[in-house]
């Protein structure tokens, strides 16, 4: 089932999971096994030679990291061969080390942490990313609409969640922006940032940017064809033969929902998407936005 992020609210039901994680993920994301699990077991066998490719979920990381694979390995791009050699953080023993000076390109939603010693910061406008979460938590499940839920108000409910960080266990994106914020004025010669808008905008010229913080010669060509394989249209070829041949978790809750974990990309969606109120929401993220180059409502 696909959800219209509609403006109206009819009063009716909440989506099941449209206010966050319940009580029990939440009270678990504060205790000494969160710790344990996701930072301490995930973390192990990085190296300073590693390449952390953070970004808060949905800002631009399955495209970036199809455009390095793309870069640094010079093939053709598929889910699986993305997967397997620019992992998420906690599948990275077996990855391929990439870069010339034996380096792996690992991704994370972590906040800054001083284990990370070369960064590619992705960041992108909250309010798209909002717009792309909440379609990818009813792909993946988190979010269980039913046939009558008010969706207008759903996502309304999801837009405080997600402002309050009760969606997952990366904070909320003004404490996850500003971690990497603070990390690239201490360490200015181990973090890059760009922006999602700018790769959209010129790709070549972004993955020029990222090429010379690898120590990468790329050329205008190799930048060309890199952006050609990890072009939007070939990433939803891509997604289609995984999602009818492969038996992964990702390819079933696409065969499960119809939804698509690639969508269309653009820019400024969130116009369309959020009605004036919920385009106000973000205001409280004012400080960051404007410092990444980001327009309030």
């Amino acid at each position: 089932m696909t959800a219209s992020t509609g403006a109206t609210h009819g009063g009716g039901h909440i989506a099941d999971g449209a206010d966050g994680a319940g009580l029990a993920r939440r009270v678990y994301r504060r205790t000494p096994i969160r710790w344990l699990h996701n930072i301490w077991w995930d973390h192990r066998g990085l190296r300073e030679i590693d390449v952390m490719l953070s970004s808060y979920p949905r800002s631009g990381s399955t495209w970036s990291r199809f455009l390095l694979y793309a870069l640094a390995a010079d093939a053709p791009t598929t889910f699986a061969s993305v997967n397997k050699d620019v992992p998420l953080i906690g599948r990275h023993m077996g990855a391929t080390p990439l870069l010339a000076d034996g380096g792996r390109l690992i991704k994370t939603h972590e906040p800054f942490m001083k284990r990370y010693h070369r960064v590619i910061h992705i960041v992108r406008d909250p309010r798209d990313m909002a717009v792309s979460y909440w379609h990818f938590m009813i792909r993946i499940g988190k979010i269980r609409p039913r046939p009558d839920d008010d969706m207008g108000a759903s996502f309304d409910h999801f837009i405080d969640a997600l402002i309050a960080g009760r969606i997952d266990g990366f904070t909320n994106w003004r404490t996850h922006t500003r971690s990497y914020l603070a990390a690239a004025e201490r360490l200015p010669e181990s973090v890059v940032r760009v922006r999602y808008e700018d790769m959209h905008a010129d790709t070549p010229g972004a993955l020029r940017v990222i090429g010379e913080f690898l120590g990468l010669k790329v050329s205008d060509e190799q930048a060309a064809l890199a952006a050609e394989r990890a072009s939007i249209e070939h990433m939803r070829e891509a997604e289609d033969l995984a999602v009818a041949t492969e038996e992964t978790k990702f390819a079933r809750q696409g065969r499960r929902t119809g939804i698509r974990a690639v969508r269309s990309g653009e820019v400024g969606g969130y116009r369309a998407a959020m009605n004036e109120s919920q385009v106000r929401k973000f205001d409280v993220f004012a400080a960051e936005m404007e410092r990444l180059g980001y327009s309030r409502s």
